[in-house]
């Protein structure tokens, strides 16, 4: 008789009626509300498929690897070479307004895919060179952690001191997924 759609109507109904303001909710966004509530593991390898899938589909020839301490992600075969992809996914933050990637080690990639789970948006997917990361590092000398470094965009998944491309694998425009 009810389905998710009612008790998410419902729940926004009373979230509203309190006065809060959730980032993330079903009206907005089903799949960046759906990815807001996995694990962040779960959330990564749903968007390395995501990406994989989507990459297959507009042919390109890519593998899920999965990511296991210097592996990455994907892998892609390009222009009669294999190229090594790293994935990173991060939701906004609620209180700081900034998306935070932990963990990126530049000696593990050849391309980096930023996957920006935005409020109502979907998945916005950027991507960056290990070399434009190795920069970065070499200019700005952020702190390394044992696991890679953390980088964070603004709100609008901007970084001023790293370049990224919105990620089109169509050729046709920019590509959400």
């Amino acid at each position: 008789m009810f389905t998710m759609l009612d008790l998410a109507a419902a729940k926004s109904a009373i979230a509203a009626k309190r006065g809060d303001n959730q980032l993330y909710t079903p009206q907005k966004s089903e799949l960046s509300f759906d990815l807001s509530q996995m694990s962040p593991l779960d959330r990564g390898t749903s968007v390395e498929l995501m990406i994989v899938d989507r990459m297959n589909r507009f042919g390109i020839d890519a593998t899920h690897m999965g990511g296991c301490t210097c592996s990455s992600d994907i892998s892609l075969f390009v222009g009669g070479k294999i190229v090594r992809g790293e994935c990173k996914s991060s939701l906004l933050g609620p209180t700081s307004g900034v998306y935070y990637f932990q963990g990126v080690k530049p000696e593990c990639f050849d391309i980096l895919f930023f996957g920006f789970v935005s409020p109502t948006d979907g998945v916005v997917v950027k991507t960056t060179s290990s070399r434009d990361i190795v920069k970065w590092v070499e200019q700005y000398n952020p702190k390394r952690k044992k696991d890679g470094y953390d980088i964070y965009f603004r709100g609008d998944m901007t970084n001023n001191k790293i370049p990224t491309i919105e990620w089109d694998p169509s050729g046709e425009g920019v590509v959400r997924v």
